[in-house]
């Protein structure tokens, strides 16, 4: 009920503005950055809570447990979220990522986007041989349209888990309601034993092509 207050409220000073803006043609330049802000909070308050991705992955895997990544982020945080996403993925002993400077030699490209309009923190486009079912190469995005943007309020730690999901994508595993690194909302979770578990299930019988 409280929110649903908040809500209303923000709507009444919605109202009030564009009252104030039709009224008096003067204070139109200083009402406008105030209504924009206020229509961002609504929306906010109607829905909080940004996807961590907008699930365009192709379903399929590598023909062995690994890849090679390039990265392009032009930003010290989103670069530094991701070589620790790396380094935890690596760590589990399942999939190994290595990240290269030859953009040529890369499997997978890591890059930035800026768009506030498609809800999503990350966006992982994966190409596959539609005979074997094996990715060939992909293109992984994170949205600094979110998760740079002060209003979203994405801590480091967020901004590592939703760089984990985009590369639980790359390495082939699909959205899940548990307990895991690969929920679609929020990006509050980091890798969980459950995703290590089919990580290795999706690769222990994969063999040389």
């Amino acid at each position: 009920m409280k929110r649903w207050g908040i809500l209303i409220t923000y709507l009444g000073l919605f109202g009030l503005l564009i009252y104030g803006y039709q009224t008096n043609h003067y204070v139109e330049r200083n009402l406008n950055n105030l209504i924009s802000a206020t229509q961002v909070k609504v929306t906010q308050l109607i829905s909080p809570h940004t996807k961590t991705d907008q699930n365009s992955h192709t379903a399929g895997k590598w023909n062995q447990p690994q890849a090679k990544l390039y990265l392009e982020l032009g930003n010290d945080e989103l670069t530094q979220a991701t070589k620790e996403a790396v380094a935890n993925w690596n760590q589990t002993g399942v999939f190994h990522f290595t990240i290269t400077t030859n953009r040529d030699q890369a499997d997978v490209i890591i890059t930035t986007m800026q768009n506030s309009s498609n809800q999503a923190a990350g966006l992982t486009k994966m190409r596959i041989n539609s005979l074997t079912h094996y990715f060939v190469g992909g293109t992984m995005y994170l949205n600094a349209a979110y998760l740079l943007n002060p209003m979203y309020q994405y801590s480091y730690q967020q901004v590592v888990n939703t760089a984990e999901h985009e590369l639980g994508h790359v390495i082939g595993l699909n959205h899940t309601n548990e307990i895991s690194v690969m929920q679609p909302r929020g990006s509050n979770f980091t890798i969980q034993p459950r995703d290590v578990n089919q990580v290795k299930q999706m690769y222990q019988k994969s063999g040389s092509k």
